[in-house]
């Protein structure tokens, strides 16, 4: 999880088949896990929650908030994975993908990184210009 600019609280999970916060109800396709993010306000109110979609296994490892509330992370998949209007096909074993979150919950943009192997991404930073680093392994 971590922490906006106005107090805001962003976590990150994953679930299989069925997840209900409140009023919110998220749902899997048969047999697949997904990965949820969520926004909360500073009173514990639930803003936003997105979720992926996907037909094989992805993990999203990390993500990082820059000064105005957006987020970037990153994390790796295998088979398809679907983020916003973009469907991502993994190159080989697996694959790194990088995506940003508006404030509002809307998938900004999308990059996928990998080649034959196993390509994974783990950790991701901002900078103060609001650079994105990313750490993870090749192979």
């Amino acid at each position: 999880m971590v922490v906006g600019p106005k107090g805001e609280l962003y976590v990150r999970g994953h679930f299989h088949s069925r997840i209900e916060w409140g009023d919110w109800i998220l749902n899997a396709r048969p047999q697949t896990t997904e990965s949820y993010v969520a926004q909360i306000d500073a009173q514990g109110n639930i803003l936003w929650i997105w979720q992926t979609k996907s037909e094989g296994k992805h993990q999203i490892s990390a993500m990082a908030v820059d000064a105005k509330g957006a987020l970037v992370l990153v994390g790796s998949f295998e088979g398809k994975l679907t983020l916003g209007d973009k469907t991502l096909s993994s190159r080989g074993e697996s694959d790194i993908f990088l995506f940003g979150l508006s404030t509002e919950g809307q998938v900004q943009h999308v990059l996928q990184a990998g080649g034959p192997g196993r390509d994974e991404g783990h950790a991701i930073a901002l900078d103060a210009r609001g650079a994105i680093y990313i750490g993870g392994g090749f192979g």
